[in-house]
C-alpha cells in the first residue's frame, strides 16, 4: 500500500476519448521523494491497441513496455504513443513499479481508462471559433450549425434561441404601460372629472411619449403639464 512520502509513478492521457484508429500519448510521471537510485516500471497496453512510439520502453510481448533505471534515478516523464483499435468501447491501461527499498510492487497511479468512440466529426462546422458540445469534440458550442450561437454571443430576448449557450433564452423585460383611470365614471353637465395616466416604463426605457385625446365638447381645465 502506498504511504505518504513514497516515490510515485503517475499515468495521464492526452485525451480520455479517441476516435477509432486515432492516436493518443500516455505520460508516466516519475517523482523521486526519498533519494532512491534505481527503479523498475512496467506498463501494459490494452489488447487491440498498437504501440506507435515506445520511447525506449518496448518489451515482450508487444503490449508490454518497461523502463529500468539502475543508478542516478531522478524525476522524469516517459511518454509513449499508441493507436486505438477499430472497435469502440472503454479500455483499461495497467502498470506496476518498484523503487529501491520497495518490498512489493505498486500499481501505477493516475488515469487508467480511455474510451474509443466513432470517428470525430468536424468540430467547428459553423467556423465561429468554438467547438461543438459533444463527447468527441468536448467543446461548449451548443449549436455548431449556427455561427451566431456560441458562448458569450449577444443574446436576443424572447426569440426562442439560446444564442450565448447559457441554457435558456433571455426573457424580455415587461413592456412599458400607461394606464388611465377617472376620479369618477359619471358626472353632471359642466362638472369636472380628474383623469389619471399612470406610466410604468420598462427598466430599459430612457424616455417615452404619451398622447391623450379628450372627447369633442369637453374642456381641459388643467392639462397637468401636457400640451
Amino acid at each position: 500500500m502506498l504511504t505518504d512520502g513514497e516515490s510515485t509513478i503517475t499515468r495521464s492521457f492526452s485525451s480520455s476519448s479517441v476516435g477509432k484508429g486515432e492516436t493518443i500519448t500516455v505520460n508516466l510521471d516519475v517523482v523521486i521523494r526519498n533519494g532512491e537510485t534505481f527503479y523498475l516500471l512496467e506498463e501494459y497496453v490494452p489488447v487491440g491497441w498498437t504501440v506507435i512510439d515506445a520511447n525506449g520502453g518496448q518489451c515482450s510481448p508487444a503490449n508490454r513496455l518497461c523502463w529500468v533505471v539502475i543508478s542516478n534515478a531522478e524525476d522524469t516523464t516517459y511518454t509513449y504513443t499508441v493507436q486505438a483499435p477499430s472497435s469502440t468501447g472503454s479500455y483499461t491501461f495497467d502498470g506496476i513499479y518498484m523503487f529501491e527499498g520497495f518490498s512489493v510492487s505498486a500499481t501505477t497511479l493516475g488515469e487508467t481508462s480511455v474510451d474509443v468512440i466513432d470517428q470525430c466529426p468536424e468540430c467547428d462546422v459553423d467556423q465561429d471559433g468554438f467547438n461543438a458540445q459533444n463527447e468527441c469534440c468536448k467543446g461548449n458550442d451548443c449549436n455548431d450549425l449556427d455561427p451566431n450561437v456560441y458562448p458569450g454571443a449577444t443574446e436576443i430576448c424572447g426569440n426562442g434561441i439560446d444564442e450565448d449557450c447559457s441554457g435558456d433564452d433571455l426573457i424580455c423585460p415587461s413592456p412599458s404601460t400607461v394606464t388611465r383611470s377617472f376620479s369618477q365614471t359619471s358626472v353632471c353637465p359642466n362638472d369636472t372629472v380628474a383623469v389619471m395616466l399612470d406610466a410604468l416604463p420598462a427598466s430599459v426605457e430612457l424616455d417615452f411619449l404619451i398622447e391623450e385625446y379628450v372627447p369633442e365638447g369637453w374642456t381641459v381645465i388643467d392639462d397637468g403639464g401636457g400640451w
